[in-house]
Protein backbone atom coordinates (compact mmCIF):
# COMPACT_ATOMS: atom_id res chain seq x y z
CA UNK A 1 0.00 0.00 0.00
CA UNK A 2 2.90 2.37 0.59
CA UNK A 3 3.41 2.73 -3.17
CA UNK A 4 -0.21 3.93 -3.48
CA UNK A 5 -0.06 6.63 -0.79
CA UNK A 6 0.30 9.39 -3.39
CA UNK A 7 -3.27 8.63 -4.51
CA UNK A 8 -4.81 8.93 -1.05
CA UNK A 9 -5.48 12.19 0.77
CA UNK A 10 -7.54 13.03 3.82
CA UNK A 11 -8.57 15.61 6.35
CA UNK A 12 -9.16 14.54 9.92
CA UNK A 13 -11.08 15.90 12.89
CA UNK A 14 -9.53 15.21 16.25
CA UNK A 15 -10.05 15.93 19.91
CA UNK A 16 -7.72 18.13 21.94
CA UNK A 17 -5.82 14.99 22.94
CA UNK A 18 -5.37 14.06 19.23
CA UNK A 19 -7.91 11.24 19.08
CA UNK A 20 -9.28 11.01 15.52
CA UNK A 21 -13.06 11.33 15.62
CA UNK A 22 -13.80 11.88 11.93
CA UNK A 23 -12.25 12.02 8.51
CA UNK A 24 -12.85 12.82 4.86
CA UNK A 25 -10.84 10.97 2.22
CA UNK A 26 -10.51 12.23 -1.34
CA UNK A 27 -8.58 12.06 -4.60
CA UNK A 28 -8.43 13.92 -7.88
CA UNK A 29 -10.33 12.69 -10.89
CA UNK A 30 -11.06 13.83 -14.40
CA UNK A 31 -14.44 13.71 -16.12
CA UNK A 32 -14.59 14.11 -19.89
CA UNK A 33 -17.36 16.71 -19.95
CA UNK A 34 -16.43 18.50 -16.72
CA UNK A 35 -12.64 18.39 -16.40
CA UNK A 36 -10.55 18.30 -13.24
CA UNK A 37 -12.62 17.21 -10.28
CA UNK A 38 -12.28 15.99 -6.73
CA UNK A 39 -13.86 12.74 -5.59
CA UNK A 40 -14.67 12.45 -1.89
CA UNK A 41 -14.38 8.76 -1.18
CA UNK A 42 -15.55 8.79 2.42
CA UNK A 43 -16.89 11.19 5.03
CA UNK A 44 -17.15 9.66 8.47
CA UNK A 45 -17.71 10.95 12.00
CA UNK A 46 -17.84 8.60 14.98
CA UNK A 47 -21.47 8.23 16.12
CA UNK A 48 -20.90 9.82 19.53
CA UNK A 49 -19.56 12.99 17.85
CA UNK A 50 -22.32 13.42 15.27
CA UNK A 51 -24.68 16.42 15.28
CA UNK A 52 -21.85 18.63 16.57
CA UNK A 53 -20.95 20.26 13.25
CA UNK A 54 -17.88 18.09 12.66
CA UNK A 55 -19.18 16.59 9.39
CA UNK A 56 -20.02 20.08 8.15
CA UNK A 57 -16.52 21.31 8.96
CA UNK A 58 -14.94 18.33 7.21
CA UNK A 59 -16.99 18.61 4.03
CA UNK A 60 -16.50 22.38 3.95
CA UNK A 61 -12.75 21.79 4.14
CA UNK A 62 -12.97 19.37 1.21
CA UNK A 63 -15.04 21.91 -0.76
CA UNK A 64 -12.53 24.66 0.00
CA UNK A 65 -9.66 22.40 -1.08
CA UNK A 66 -11.44 21.51 -4.34
CA UNK A 67 -12.02 25.17 -5.15
CA UNK A 68 -8.44 26.14 -4.24
CA UNK A 69 -7.23 23.30 -6.49
CA UNK A 70 -9.28 24.72 -9.39
CA UNK A 71 -11.57 21.71 -9.63
CA UNK A 72 -14.79 22.06 -11.59
CA UNK A 73 -16.75 19.60 -9.49
CA UNK A 74 -16.78 17.66 -6.23
CA UNK A 75 -18.39 14.25 -6.46
CA UNK A 76 -19.19 11.55 -3.91
CA UNK A 77 -21.68 8.77 -3.38
CA UNK A 78 -24.29 8.15 -0.76
CA UNK A 79 -26.32 4.99 -0.28
CA UNK A 80 -30.03 5.48 -0.93
CA UNK A 81 -30.87 3.96 2.48
CA UNK A 82 -28.77 6.60 4.29
CA UNK A 83 -31.53 9.20 4.66
CA UNK A 84 -29.72 11.30 7.33
CA UNK A 85 -26.69 11.68 5.03
CA UNK A 86 -28.87 12.49 2.02
CA UNK A 87 -30.60 15.21 4.04
CA UNK A 88 -27.23 16.55 5.21
CA UNK A 89 -25.90 16.69 1.65
CA UNK A 90 -29.03 18.31 0.24
CA UNK A 91 -28.87 20.87 3.05
CA UNK A 92 -25.45 22.04 1.83
CA UNK A 93 -26.75 22.35 -1.72
CA UNK A 94 -25.67 19.04 -3.26
CA UNK A 95 -27.66 17.50 -6.07
CA UNK A 96 -28.35 13.89 -5.10
CA UNK A 97 -28.75 11.89 -8.31
CA UNK A 98 -30.75 8.67 -8.14
CA UNK A 99 -30.23 7.92 -11.85
CA UNK A 100 -26.66 6.60 -11.94
CA UNK A 101 -25.74 3.19 -10.57
CA UNK A 102 -22.32 2.03 -9.42
CA UNK A 103 -20.37 -0.35 -11.62
CA UNK A 104 -17.37 -2.08 -10.07
CA UNK A 105 -14.93 -4.41 -11.75
CA UNK A 106 -12.65 -5.91 -9.10
CA UNK A 107 -9.20 -7.15 -10.08
CA UNK A 108 -7.37 -9.84 -8.18
CA UNK A 109 -3.97 -8.77 -6.95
Amino acid sequence: MNKEKAFFNCFVAETKDHQIIGYATYFFGYYTWIGKSLYMDDLYVKPEYRAMGIGTKLINRVIEFAKDSECHKLRWQVSEWNKPAIGFYKNIGAQVDSTEQNCDLIFDR
